[in-house]
């Protein structure tokens, strides 16, 4: 596999850094950063506040109970209609 040289300023060499993890090179890094995926809450570690992440992971789960909710309101109402 080939490889680049890129530059960096020495402010974006060390913020890339604070990121990357302890076995993971920067090509791995950068991959990781830039995947199409959602990231997962663990490659925001120490880019969020654990209060950030708790408010995020209760609103999330706040969302989840709403839906099923909705979702159980739903369905009763077609199984209402049904008889």
């Amino acid at each position: 596999m080939g490889s680049k040289n890129i530059s960096l300023r020495e402010s974006a060499y060390e913020r890339l850094s604070s990121l990357k993890k302890e076995e993971e090179s920067f090509s791995d890094l950068v991959e990781r950063l830039t995947r199409g995926k959602t990231p997962k809450y663990s490659d925001l570690a120490g880019i969020l506040s654990k209060d950030t992440i708790e408010t995020i992971e209760n609103a999330r789960k706040e969302r989840k109970r709403a839906d099923k909710a909705e979702f159980e309101e739903i369905s009763k109402r077609f199984r209402d209609d049904d008889r």
